[in-house]
């Protein structure tokens, strides 16, 4: 796997795991701790998936960014597929492309990003977060 991965996490030491996890099953990641980055990054940078996984976040925060970014007159996300973690479910509208609710196993977010990366969005067996 080579696809690139932009993690958007607010607290560094979940950005870390994250990282490890993603690199480890071969995909290139990268980490921005301020959402306000986003943006800029996806215009200067090819990236497949975007995982916004912004644990000090409500959901409205997360879909506003949202929002934001597929509202902005330029074509800011290109390519990339959204994929957002988040602690509580988010509305089906919320404009990311897939999302998992935590807590999430280490093979479930590369299984997660592998598919969504190769086709822009996850079977149902993937959005579900129950135990295996």
């Amino acid at each position: 796997m080579s696809a690139r991965v932009l993690v958007c996490e607010d607290q560094p030491h979940v950005a870390d795991i994250l990282l490890a996890v993603l690199r480890t099953a071969g995909f290139e990641a990268e980490s921005l701790a301020r959402p306000a980055e986003v943006p800029e990054v996806l215009l200067r940078e090819s990236v497949a998936v975007l995982l916004l996984s912004l644990s000090g976040c409500e959901p409205a925060a997360t879909t506003e960014l949202l929002a934001q970014l597929r509202g902005r007159p330029e074509p800011v996300l290109n390519q990339a597929a959204i994929l957002v973690m988040s602690d509580q479910p988010l509305a089906a509208d919320c404009g990311a492309d897939a999302s998992l609710q935590r807590p999430v196993e280490a093979q479930r977010l590369v299984d997660a990003v592998t598919e969504i990366a190769a086709t822009g969005s996850l079977a149902r067996e993937l959005r579900r977060n129950t135990a295996r």
